[in-house]
Parts: C-alpha cells; structure tokens; sequence
C-alpha cells in the first residue's frame, strides 16, 4: 500500500471579484458516499457494489442509457434482463452519434414496418455493420449473444481485427476484445444482458479514448475527469472561510485533501493568469518531492496537457492563460501514483466592446412576415457576452412597431420581430442597455416589391429569382404590372413561372424588352387576401452567363386593390443603386492527390470522398455568401499506401520509428510526403494512422497530438489523423483553408498563438462561433478576411 498522501491545492488569481473555482458541495452520509447517487445516478435497481455500476453509471452520465420509467422521478436499469439484436443496435448507434433516425425502406422481411427498430437496423445494414441470417432475415426480437454483439460493436468501432485462415466468422472479434480486456465474460455463445453490454461499450470506450493497450480499471477515474463525471466516493467534510475542503477516499486508501482558494476572476485576454499551487504532503506532515503532476483542461473538442513546474519541497505550480471566456474542467494527475483530483477553472469575457449583428430576415423570408434582426455582443477578444453575464441589448426603430425582444439562452443571441403597415426604410438602432456608446444600426426595407437575388451563382448557373408583392395597408390584391431591369451583358433571363399552383394567380404573362422584363397578371377568380398581405406571384429564371457584376432591381410597378385602387410602387429615388447584385463567378479547378497509409482509422475512398465533398461544399457556400471570389470543383486521385511500403521509407530515411509503428511523427512524414510525388500543382493529402508531435528539442512530445497540419516547406503537403477528427469531418476543409493560403489563415482560440497571431486570427474572423478554424466551437463559416488571403491564382479556371 502507498504511504498516505494529502494533496493541498489552491489558486491564485490576479484579481479577486468573486470565486471562480467551484466544487460540488454535498452532505456526506453515514457511509461515506461521495455524492447523494440520486442526483447522478437515478437507476433504484443498481447501487455501487453491483458488478457492472462504473459502466451503468458511465453511459448514464453520457446520455447513452435511460433506463426504464417507473413513474415518480425513478427508474430501473434492470442489469440481468437479456437483450436483443434490436435494442443491441439502437443503443450503439444512439450511444456513438451516428444515428441518423432516417426513414428507410424495410430492408429485412421480417421487420415491422416503421417500427421504431426499423431505422436503427436498415441504417446498420447501409453501413455494412449487419447483414442478417443466411435466410435473409434480421430476427430483431431474437436475445443476442457474445459472438453477435462483438462483432457488431468491432465494425462500428472499426475494430482492426487480424484475421487468419479457417478462422470462424466471430473469432477475429473475439481475439481482438480479448486481448483489449473489453469481454465481461468470455462465452462466445452466452446470451448478453444488459449489464454486460453496458459493461462491453464502457471498456471499449476507455480503452479507445485513453488510447490504452487494455481496458483497466485503474483509469476509471481519469476517463471520468475527461467526461466532467463526478467521481462517486468524492464528499466534502467542511468548509472554513474562503477555502473548501474535498477529500477523495481511493480504493488504495490514500486519502487526497484538496484546498481552493475563492480568488477571480480572471479576464480571458490572455495576459491575466492564473497560477495553481499544489502541495504534496504525506501523511507524517512531510513534503513530498520528485512527483510529476500534469495538469488537462477540458475545452470543446480537445484536451489540452500542461506539465506542473516543480518548485521544490513539495510545491508544484502551473500558469494559465486563455483568450477564450469559459468554465472548463481541470483535471490535476499525479503520474508517479496516478492520484488525480477533478475541478473547474473558469475565464471571464471581458468588458462589452462591439455588437455583432448575426443577422436580418425580410419579411417575405418569415412565416409571420415579420422582419427579424439577430444580435450577439461581444469583448474585444470575441467573446460572447450573455445575458447571465448581466447585460442586454436594446432595440430601437424610426418605422412600424416591435413585435417581440427577446434573448435565446441557446445561441446567445438576442433578436427583435418587427412589423410595419407602410412602405419605407426602418433605421434599427441597436444598444448594449447600460452603455450606450456601444451600438450597431441596420436597415430593413418595407418594400412593395421584393425580389430575392442570390449573391452569387457560378458560370452557366442556372437560378431563380422569387418576385413577392406586399400590400400590406390594402385588403387585397386585385393585379400587378411591374418593370424589372437587369443586365443582360453577364445575366441571361430564360423565363418567368408560376410558383404556387392552384392559387389566385395563374403562369404569369411577361414581355422582354433591352435590359427590362415587363412582368404583369389579375387574379382567375377573387383578389388575394393572404392574413400578412404578403403574396409569392412569380418566379423569374435566369442563367449566368459571363464572369462578372450584375444587378436586379425593381424599375417601375403599380398594383390594383380588390377594391379597383390602383397604387403606384414606392421606389427609390435611384432604384438601380438600391438593386441587388449578383455575382457571376468564375470556378476553380483544384485536383487533390488522397493517399491513406494503412491503419489509418476508418478511412477508405468512401470515407476521403465524403471529406473532399464536404470541404468542396463549405467552400461554395462561401463564394454563394459572397464571401469567396471563386466556386471550387475538388478533384481527386486515391491510392492506400500499404504499411511495409510507408515504414519502409521512414526506415531507408534513417528515422527511428521504435516500437510505436503506426505513431507518425513529423519528420517522417516529411519524408513519406517527399518520396511521394504529386501529380503537377496537386494538394498532397494523407489519413495517417495517429499523428505526434515534436517538441522543440525534436523529441517525441506525447502531449503533442493533433487532428491534421498543413506544411508548405520544403514538401507541400496536409495530414490527417481521421482518428482525431471529433466526428465533424472538417479536418480536411480546415487544413485545405490553411493550405491554399500558405499557411496565413490562421486558427481561432488556439492556446499555442502568440498574441500577434491572435490578434491576427481574431480580424480574420477565426474566432467567430461556427468559424471553420474555430478551435473550440467549429463550423462551415468562412469569412471574406480568410477568402481574401488564398492565393487563387494557384490554381486554373475550370473551363
């Protein structure tokens, strides 16, 4: 048994305001028990002697399990109920997040139609995860046995099994659980409960999330630390002043006391830090000295590893910085003992500093009909400042009146709904409530005709063009006439169609003249009379035809009441300045050389293609947004790379690869890229197994992973860990945005960025929420600051 340790531990900030360290306080009952179970753990069936409570208690706190509802707030669990094949599937595919609750055609004859099986199991046979019964059937109420289960869990998983000659089909399943300890009991043909299963998906998930040789049960609590999962034998036994004090009571009967002080908080600018203190003490009162202590912050998507500084007599300290605002979760482990102690630390956003309006729907784009405006606040560092964080926004307009204000708690956002009953330009005035200095103004337009122009459409690009009449302050709609100008230089006008069959309206009656379109139909029966006076009369359809700038607008126009009133469109003095523009854009033909070295996880050509379409899309939606000057058509060759061909080049380099065969490091994928040759002005892109990085003595830095990098010197190249990729998928489009800029798009939020890259990530755009090189919150976004920056001159206009 290991000598009894106390582990203090405290913080100190560089302001102090109010406590931003927090830890769950609890009454402690006559056993000890860490937390009140119920609170954590709400099956009555299941307490923390049963064999299979870690794995329950697990998949409960992830979400992948609920249990049966026994009315009045409890639930069972049921551990020894059997399976079957149908639930089996529901909940891996639910528990992993690959379930797309799509509707499928029966795929099995025996299944019921739309039964709530039935999209879990058609989905699991479109993936090639199940193929049934020789008799081509499912047999979905069927119990499931060991042999089953593991092989579907490996093909979802993507298990790599060896398989051997005169293997029977379970055995490389069967072989490879049991070499990882994730098989609760080794009957290949025992039925499977529900405790085993739930125990089965937990060692596999320890095992794939730490990246462990074997399931073990001394890394319980660190896969705990990473998913924020109360660890069950933590309680708290007082509390004195400014410091509480947590006692963790392991197995081992070590006890750790830890002490936090109430200091913060601290601005996320990324010059105010905080500094942790720990002190490791034994149990005779004598500093412990010699340990290593790591210290892991849980942000969105990524754990980032820092290494305690080891002070001397038992003191160990640890910096912190961040430019990003939030409560994130510490986890503290001693690596000499693997004693690890969980808590929070959190960065406050800073002063408000700028609105960001995020964006305006027209009335004819809203069900209501009303005009929204959508606006977030923010630091000067990005950060999203809430309404929790005490403030709010006010909206103010000079036409028609507010609906609504409102602030969405989800998106963080606050929006206002406004109406109007006339025409004309409504000013909105946005200000932060307690300073208004701080402000932002929009304009939405009442308009009597509206007509929606996409903003850009590529060459030969064939589009329509909605045309709305809104009357509103009229009873009715009676006919229009109106004059809709373009220029026919780089648009083509192909026809005009009816968009709603059966309506008031029918295939409107339309003349072309030079550059207008004279556009003009009555009602076949009784005038319009639609409850928001919005009506959808036409579609207008034209082709791009030549590179380059165009505008639509609305020239002249008139409509007649159902009562005979004929009133004349209010247009703008300058109707051709106030028209919306369309670019005809110019596509981009950029080839892509994919190559997989085998063993890299879950990657085929299926799997590469997917990646370059989704990429392809991200990028087109951007020129659609006017954002990129240039479409892109992604092109690719593939070719898997077979692992005696790829060691080998590491190995003739002269790198030592060690006993670590599918780790690659950066230097041996300088080589592998290098020897590798790309067809003339193609992007290099590999999948590689696991990708390490090096430190900067040029040692292995295990702390060092990664999703993907792109290097422009001396090889061209980008690299992706498919293993890492967080189940988004962007890590090729992310890496393509970084290439085809040379490296001068930068990423958002990264902990590594000097503060000039920073500043420089933050005017580009990156730090935005749902920005493609967002570090902690990703998405499709790319800004017209990042557009600006890819060298598009690289690459040839498709023909």
């Amino acid at each position: 048994m290991k000598p009894k340790m106390i582990v203090s531990f405290f913080v100190v900030a560089t302001m102090t305001l109010f406590s931003m360290l927090t830890i769950v306080q609890a009454e402690t009952d006559d056993t000890g028990s860490a937390y009140d179970l119920g609170s954590v753990m709400t099956f009555g069936d299941i307490d923390s002697t049963h064999v299979n409570f870690d794995a329950i208690y697990f998949l409960h706190n992830t979400g992948v399990i609920q249990g049966y509802d026994m009315g009045d707030g409890a639930a069972e669990y049921r551990p020894d109920n059997s399976i079957n094949r149908a639930e089996f599937l529901k909940i891996i595919l639910e528990g992993t997040g690959m379930a797309t609750n799509e509707d499928y055609e029966t795929c099995f004859p025996d299944l019921i139609e739309d039964a709530w099986y039935e999209t879990y199991i058609c989905q699991a046979k479109a993936m090639g995860v199940v193929q049934g019964y020789p008799d081509e059937t499912f047999k979905p109420e069927q119990e499931i046995n060991e042999a089953e289960s593991l092989k579907i869990l490996g093909n979802v998983m993507n298990w790599e099994v060896e398989t051997e000659e005169n293997q029977l089909w379970y055995e490389p399943y069967f072989d490879y659980a049991n070499g990882k300890n994730i098989i609760p009991v080794q009957d290949v043909a025992a039925t499977m409960t529900r405790g085993d299963i739930a125990e089965m998906i937990f060692r596999n998930e320890e095992v794939k999330t730490l990246e462990l040789e074997m399931y073990s049960e001394d890394s319980i609590e660190e896969l705990f630390a990473i998913y924020g999962i109360p660890i069950y034998d933590i309680y708290m036994i007082g509390s004195d002043d400014d410091t509480n004090v947590a006692t963790d009571d392991l197995n081992d009967g070590t006890n750790i006391v830890a002490y936090i002080s109430e200091d913060g908080p601290v601005i996320a600018n990324g010059e105010e830090e905080i500094t942790v203190y720990v002190n490791l003490i034994a149990g005779d009162g004598s500093y412990v000295e010699g340990h290593e202590l790591e210290g892991s912050i849980m942000v969105p998507r990524n754990i980032e590893r820092y290494d305690f500084e080891d002070s001397g007599n038992g003191l160990y300290t640890l910096v912190l910085s961040s430019y990003d605002a939030g409560t994130f979760g510490l986890y503290i482990k001693d690596t000499s003992s693997g004693d690890i102690f969980t808590t929070e630390v959190t960065f406050a956003p800073g002063e408000p500093d700028y609105i960001d309006v995020v964006d305006v729907l027209y009335p004819y784009e809203t069900e209501d009909h009303y005009a929204y405006i959508y606006a977030s606040l923010h630091d000067e560092y990005g950060n999203i400042l809430t309404l929790d964080d005490g403030y709010a926004l006010w909206f103010e307009t000079d036409l028609g009146q507010f609906v609504e204000r409102q602030y969405d708690a989800e998106t963080h956002t606050w929006y206002a709904s406004l109406a109007a009953d006339v025409f004309g330009e409504a000013n909105i005035n946005i200000t932060e409530f307690s300073d208004l200095s701080i402000n932002e103004n929009v304009t939405v337009g009442f308009d009597m005709v509206y007509i929606d122009v996409p903003e850009a459409v590529y060459e030969g690009e064939t589009f329509e063009v909605p045309v709305y009449i809104n009357y509103a302050g009229y009873d009715s709609l009676a006919d229009y006439d109106l004059r809709i100008s373009y220029n026919s230089g780089y648009t083509m006008f192909v026809e005009a169609s009816d968009p709603i069959e059966g309506d008031e309206f029918d295939e409107p009656v339309y003349d072309v003249q030079g550059n207008e379109i004279i556009l003009y139909q009555a009602t076949n029966s009784v005038p319009a009379e639609d409850e928001n006076h919005i009506k959808h009369v036409a579609n207008l359809v034209f082709q791009g035809a030549v590179v380059g700038g165009s505008t639509i607008y609305v020239s002249d126009g008139a409509i007649t009441t159902g009562g005979e009133e004929v009133v004349d469109a209010d247009l703008p003095a300058e109707p051709e300045e106030a028209g919306q523009e369309i670019n005809v854009k110019s596509t981009k033909l950029i080839c892509i050389d994919v190559y997989t070295l085998e063993g890299s996880d879950d990657t085929d050509y299926m799997e590469a293609n997917f990646d370059v379409d989704y990429a392809e899309n991200i990028f087109n939606t951007a020129a659609e947004n006017c954002n990129c000057p240039h479409y892109v058509n992604f092109t690719f060759f593939y070719q898997e790379i077979a692992q005696d061909v790829w060691q080998g080049i590491t190995e003739f380099s002269g790198m030592d690869i060690g006993e670590e065969d599918d780790v690659i490091e950066e230097d041996e994928m300088e080589d592998i890229a290098s020897a590798l040759v790309a067809y003339d002005g193609c992007i290099q892109v590999f999948y590689v197994p696991q990708l390490e990085v090096d430190d900067e003595t040029g040692a292995a830095d295990p702390n060092g992973v990664t999703m993907g990098w792109s290097d422009i010197s001396p090889t061209e190249y980008i690299v992706v860990d498919n293993s890492r990729d967080a189940g988004d998928d962007m890590t090729m489009a992310h890496e393509l945005l970084h290439m085809m800029s040379g490296n001068t798009v930068l990423d958002g939020h990264n902990a590594n960025a000097t503060a000039q890259e920073q500043n420089d990530s933050i005017n580009q755009g990156a730090e935005q929420p749902g920005n493609l090189m967002n570090y902690d919150e990703p998405g499709e976004n790319i800004t017209k600051n990042q557009c600006d920056l890819v060298e598009w001159a690289n690459y040839q206009d498709q023909p």
